[in-house]
C-alpha cells in the first residue's frame, strides 16, 4: 500500500508495528484517515537560516480614526486543561462572567463575529451560546482542523480512539475566514484568554487606517517577558521569534517589543493567503503540530507596530496563578 511505503520513508516503523496489530477493518480506516493529512510537513525540522536583525522602525502615532467596517475573530479554540477546567476555556469564568461573555459584550452586534473552536470544544460552546441567548445574527462559529499527533520520538501513535490527533493551531484561521473577507473591510484578531484585549480599541484601529497598513500588531515594550513571542526586524521584514525558538535569544539583542496577540488585517490581505506550514511543538507527552497565525505577515506589503501600555491591553489567563492580576485589573476598570 501506498501510504505504508510512505511512512517507512518517514521512519514511522514503530508506529507501522503497532497498526498492523489490529484487525484489518480498523488498519485500513486509519491508514485512510491519516493519508488525508499533509503529514510530510510535520516531520521536517524548521530550517533556521541566517538572520540579519535590526532595530524596529516604528510608526508615528495616529490621530483618533475609526469609521471603516471592521470584522472580530475570536480565538478560542483552547482547552482549560492547566486552568483545572473541565470546559473550554471560552467558558472559564470569571466574577461570574465566562471569557466568551465578556469579548462578546464589547462588540456590537452588527459587527460580522467570528469564534474559532476545535473539534473538542465547539459543541460545548454553541450549546452555552443557544443555553444564554448569545446566538445572534453575524455571530459563526468556525472549527480549527485536526492533525495527527507525535509522541517523543516523532511517530504518530494510537489511543483506544483510533489514531491520535489534536487542533493544528489557529494559522487555518485567516483560511476559514476567506469565504467570509468580502462581509467587513478589516478584522481585528484577538484570543479569547486576554480579558483586556479590545475588539473597539480607537487608537489601536485608527493606527491600521492612518498607516494603511495590511497587517497591524499590537506591542508591548519591555525589558523582558516570559513566555510571549518578540517582535523583531528581520532583513526589513517584520516578524516573530517564538520564546521557545532556538534563535530567540539572539533577537533579544535587537528588540524589546513583544507580540500580544491581538491583530488588525485588511481583508484584502486575507483573500490571497495560502495555507501554512507547521511548527512541532513540544508538550509535556508530545509533539503538537501547530501553525500560527503570524507565519501569514510574512506575505504583508506593509505592516506595523502599535505600541501600547500593558497595563492597558495585556493579562492572558493560561494558568490559575494569572486569575488575581486579572481581578486586580478587572476591579481597577
Amino acid at each position: 500500500m501506498q501510504i505504508k511505503n510512505k511512512l517507512k520513508r518517514y521512519f514511522q516503523h514503530r508506529f507501522l508495528q503497532q497498526v498492523e496489530q489490529l484487525p484489518i477493518e480498523e488498519q485500513e480506516a486509519i491508514l485512510k484517515e491519516l493519508n488525508i493529512f499533509p503529514w510530510e510537513k510535520l516531520l521536517k525540522e524548521k530550517e533556521i537560516s541566517t538572520f540579519n536583525f535590526q532595530s524596529i522602525t516604528l510608526q508615528e502615532k495616529a490621530p483618533k480614526s475609526g469609521k471603516n467596517h471592521f470584522g472580530v475573530l475570536i480565538l478560542a479554540g483552547g482547552d482549560g486543561s492547566r486552568l483545572n477546567h473541565k470546559e473550554p476555556k471560552a467558558l472559564f469564568e470569571i466574577l461570574g462572567k465566562t471569557l466568551l461573555e465578556r469579548v462578546l459584550e464589547k462588540i456590537d452586534e452588527n459587527r460580522e463575529t467570528f469564534v474559532l473552536c476545535s473539534t473538542k470544544n465547539i459543541h460545548a460552546i454553541e450549546a452555552f451560546l443557544k443555553t444564554h441567548n448569545l446566538l445572534r445574527k453575524k455571530l459563526h462559529l468556525l472549527c480549527q482542523d485536526d492533525m495527527p499527533l507525535l509522541d517523543l520520538n516523532q511517530q504518530f501513535f494510537l489511543t483506544e480512539n483510533g489514531l491520535a490527533k489534536g487542533p493544528c493551531g489557529n494559522a487555518d484561521a485567516l483560511i476559514k475566514m476567506q469565504p467570509f473577507s468580502h462581509q467587513f473591510e478589516h478584522l481585528i484578531v484577538l484570543p479569547i484568554d486576554n480579558p483586556l484585549a479590545d475588539p473597539q480599541d480607537v487608537d489601536f484601529l485608527s493606527h491600521h487606517l492612518f498607516h494603511q497598513n495590511e497587517v497591524t500588531i499590537k506591542a508591548i515594550k519591555s525589558e523582558a517577558e516570559a513566555n510571549m513571542g518578540l517582535l523583531v526586524q528581520n532583513d526589513n521584514h517584520l516578524e516573530v521569534v517564538e520564546y521557545s525558538d532556538p534563535y530567540f535569544e539572539q533577537a533579544l539583542q535587537s528588540s524589546s517589543f513583544y507580540n500580544t496577540g491581538i491583530y488588525c488585517l485588511q481583508s484584502t490581505f486575507l483573500q490571497r493567503l495560502r495555507p501554512t506550514s507547521f511548527h512541532l511543538v513540544k508538550k509535556q507527552n508530545t509533539y503538537k503540530p501547530e501553525g500560527f497565525i503570524f507565519d501569514h505577515f510574512a506575505k504583508a506589503n506593509k505592516i506595523g507596530l502599535q505600541i501600547d501600555e500593558k497595563s492597558r491591553c495585556f493579562c492572558p489567563l493560561k494558568e490559575p496563578k494569572d486569575i488575581d492580576a486579572i481581578l486586580a485589573h478587572l476591579y481597577h476598570v
